[in-house]
Formats: structure tokens, C-alpha cells, sequence
């Protein structure tokens, strides 16, 4: 019985694998010709904008649409190339509504679109006028301690736009994206954007300006009050009126909130003067940097014995 079984299974053994391939390839087919979906993203074009116009609301630029098909042909589906397009030559001006149809999507045979997202949407269309504006340098923070801006340069001082009429009819200045200067000490020149991001422009002169900051020290004045009045070369016993000296004083901040008085000296030199009265002006010696504004008094009475 075992040798009749063992017979039969060895008789036609290419037939049978034929067999088995032919079984596997029908399988295979049937699989294929059973219905599925499937999501992709069809670019929206528009064309032919009349002129003189712009759009000023956000318009998406891919449409989701669901296809249905066999496997077989959905396969393929991510390589077709295809698109939805809007002509706009006859668009009026205001707020237009469009509706994207399932004829509109050009597929191969076989495949159906089932479903559209957005399949509706709107364009808002407004005239476009050209305007020139100054451009204002924005800047963050603030210089080092002891420095301030000295001035402030942008080279175009004006450029010209054209876009959306209701956005830049108001306007007279546009600005630049915000240039930080915290801490600095020197003067800054570089190329910085200009800030247009809120506006919607069919045209730009220049999106971007060259900047130039001239930071400098920041000068202040001081007032040094009865300061004494050296006398000089007497051997002799005198009398000196006043005996201080105010001054008022100018120089760098951090210098001069931490005046060195070390390094002033007021005096009144006396060599080779014998008894009497004279009248004298102070000799004042101050820091470099720093340069004298005014004193008082600008004389004094000495009396010499």
C-alpha cells in the first residue's frame, strides 16, 4: 500500500508543479483585482491673475483626494503626475468661491475619486498700489554701560513695494527685523532684512537694507565742589581767599562715576613773589579724558607778609 501511495505521489511531478505555480499565480491576480483606497496630495495651480492684483488670503496649495481601485493600479497611483488648475483671468475683485469637482482630477482607468479635502475654497482678490516708505531700523537692547547710540543709518533710506492697496495705503515707513545691540561698544554695519512678513507684496525693491549703528562713550558732566587750593614756592606767611575751588567737569561715564581725585591737582604757584597783595588764577590739573567746563571762582586775592 505504502509503495502504491509512494508511486502515485512521484508520477507527473512537472505537472504538478505547473500546477502549484499556475495555483499561485491566479491567487495572485485575485488578489490584485480586489478593490481598495488610497490618500494622495494633488498640487493646485492657479493661473493667469489679472493684473494689477493680488491675493490676500492663505489659499492651500495641495488638495487631498481619496482614490479607489484595485491594488494592481494603485500601485502606481503615487507616480502619476497630476493637477488641479484654476484659470483666474476673468477673477473679479472681492471674495470669489471655487469648488473642486472629481472630473477635475485626470486618473487612469480604472481608479475613482471618492473624496476631496478641501473641495471648496476661497480667494480674496484685492487691486495692488506702488508705494515708496521709509525704512525704520528696529533695535533691541541696549548698548554697553557708559556707551549710547549715536546714530542710526539705512542705506536704501526708502524703498519702493507694491502689493495689497488696503496694507499700504496707511502706511508711510516699513521696518527692519530687530538688530541687537546689548552690550556692544563699537559701531555695527550689516545687511539686515527688512520685516514684510504681515504684508502681502507682488513687488519688493529691496528686502533688504544695510544698517549702520554708531555706538559711542556716553559723555556726562560733574560737579567736584570745594575742592582746596594748593599754594606753591612761599616761605613766607600769607593769606589766601577763597581757599577751595568748585568745578564743574566733563568726560566718559565710567570715568567719571568713579572719579580718580587722586589725579586732580588745584594750585596757585607764588615763586618769587615778595610781600603784598596779588591776584592770581589757579592752575587745574585734571585726568586725560576729561576736560574742564568751568570754575568758581576764576581768581584769587592772596596777601602775602
Amino acid at each position: 500500500m505504502r509503495l502504491s501511495l509512494k508511486k502515485t505521489f512521484l508520477q507527473n511531478i512537472p505537472l504538478k508543479i505547473l500546477s502549484l505555480a499556475l495555483a499561485v499565480i491566479m491567487w495572485y491576480l485575485l488578489m490584485g483585482e480586489e478593490k481598495a483606497d488610497m490618500g494622495i496630495r494633488v498640487p493646485l495651480n492657479l493661473s493667469n491673475l489679472p493684473p494689477s492684483t493680488i491675493i490676500t488670503n492663505e489659499v492651500v496649495d495641495e488638495i487631498n483626494v481619496r482614490v479607489s481601485g484595485t491594488q494592481n493600479l494603485l500601485r502606481g497611483l503615487p507616480k502619476m503626475n497630476t493637477s488641479i488648475s484654476f484659470d483666474l483671468s476673468e477673477l473679479k475683485i472681492g471674495s470669489s468661491e471655487f469648488q473642486i469637482f472629481p472630473e477635475m482630477i485626470h486618473l487612469s482607468r480604472g481608479l475613482k475619486t471618492i473624496g476631496i479635502s478641501p473641495s471648496i475654497f476661497t480667494i480674496e482678490l484685492e487691486p495692488t498700489i506702488e508705494r515708496t516708505l521709509l525704512v525704520e531700523v528696529i533695535i533691541l537692547g541696549e548698548p554697553a554701560k557708559g556707551y549710547k547710540v549715536s546714530d542710526i543709518k539705512a542705506v536704501p533710506a526708502k524703498v519702493k513695494l507694491e502689493g495689497a492697496k488696503s496694507e499700504l495705503k496707511g502706511l508711510n515707513r516699513v521696518s527692519t527685523v530687530a538688530v541687537d545691540i546689548s552690550g556692544m561698544k563699537d559701531a555695527l554695519e550689516r545687511e539686515v532684512p527688512l520685516n514684510l512678513s504681515s504684508l502681502h507684496l507682488s513687488k519688493v525693491e529691496s528686502s533688504v537694507v544695510k544698517v549702520k549703528i554708531d555706538i559711542v562713550e556716553r559723555f556726562i558732566k560733574k560737579e567736584l565742589s570745594k575742592n582746596p587750593v594748593e599754594v606753591l614756592n612761599i616761605h613766607r606767611r600769607y593769606k589766601l581767599k577763597p581757599k577751595t575751588i568748585d568745578l564743574t567737569i566733563m568726560g566718559p561715564e565710567n570715568v567719571l562715576e568713579n572719579f580718580p581725585m587722586d589725579e586732580l591737582r588745584v594750585y596757585i604757584d607764588l615763586e618769587g613773589l615778595g610781600p603784598g597783595k596779588y591776584r592770581r588764577r589757579a592752575t587745574i590739573k585734571i585726568p586725560e579724558r576729561v576736560s574742564l567746563l568751568n570754575c568758581k571762582p576764576s581768581w584769587f586775592e592772596i596777601r602775602i607778609y
